[in-house]
């Protein structure tokens, strides 16, 4: 996991970030905090980049939650912080997250990143499951290299973000 922030709810410390959990071998880690901060709390996004080990190879996966309530400049800089990360990587790659992306500058941002690392979008079955925001996907997977055998969201009422599933 890779926390953004923590605070003391009721006694307790609660954690806020991303978590990528997987059965296959994890070989390295680093975690991203973005340089822009959120207004109000001041609080960081944060990215989790996991090398695992399948079937002899590596694959990057790529777990981001993106910026939100600044401007397009500073969601920008946070994808561009994780692209200059990851793009020494050549093998497959996942990347998803929910990328805050409810407005068509946010998208095209996005669209370039992903583009420049030669990754493609995942399209779904049950599109109309996928949380959005201004008529746009803020919920988005992005892969370069692994066979899609198939992608759909699913409905629940456990989250305000429906979960993504996709076989490789």
């Amino acid at each position: 996991m890779n926390s953004s922030f923590q605070f003391r709810d009721e006694g307790n410390m609660r954690y806020t970030g991303v978590l990528t959990n997987s059965h296959f071998p994890i070989v390295d880690y680093e975690g991203i905090h973005s340089d822009p901060r959120e207004p109000l709390l001041s609080t960081p996004k944060c990215s989790l980049v996991t090398t695992h080990l399948i079937d002899g190879q590596e694959v990057m996966v790529i777990n981001t939650h993106g910026i939100n309530f600044v401007s397009v400049f500073a969601f920008e800089r946070q994808m561009q912080e994780i692209k200059e990360k990851v793009a020494h990587f050549e093998g497959p790659m996942v990347w998803a997250g929910d990328f805050n992306t409810w407005a068509i500058g946010r998208v095209q941002i996005l669209n370039r990143v992903t583009e420049e690392l030669s990754l493609e979008e995942v399209r779904f079955e049950n599109e109309s499951f996928i949380k959005k925001a201004l008529g746009h996907r803020l919920d988005r997977v992005f892969i370069r290299g692994v066979d899609l055998l198939s992608a759909k969201a699913l409905q629940t009422k456990a989250s305000d973000h429906n979960p993504l599933f996709i076989e490789f």
